[in-house]
């Protein structure tokens, strides 16, 4: 989204459900920005859980704040991304 908004919940999770059902999915899968929201957490849950596909591992990952905020600052000026600015 141009302004730097999530997606709404119900089409990101309605895409993610869609993804999980291809055949390289079926043996395990690496969800990279998802979910974002306690909504998501909760359609993730209840949708694994549906399968009898439990979560065997979370990857938290902490990045350092100023070093977060310089890197989308410069992403910014390069691609003129109007999301990527300091607020």
């Amino acid at each position: 989204v141009a302004g730097g908004d999530y997606v709404p919940d119900s089409l990101t999770n309605a895409l993610v459900a869609d993804r999980l059902t291809e055949a390289d999915a079926a043996n395990g899968f690496l969800l990279d920005g998802y979910p974002r929201t306690a909504e998501q957490v909760s359609y993730l849950d209840n949708l694994l859980a549906e399968q009898g596909r439990p979560l065997e591992a979370v990857i938290r990952l902490v990045a350092d704040q100023d070093e977060l905020v310089a890197r989308l600052t410069k992403r910014s000026a390069e691609q003129g991304r109007a999301d990527d600015s300091e607020e």
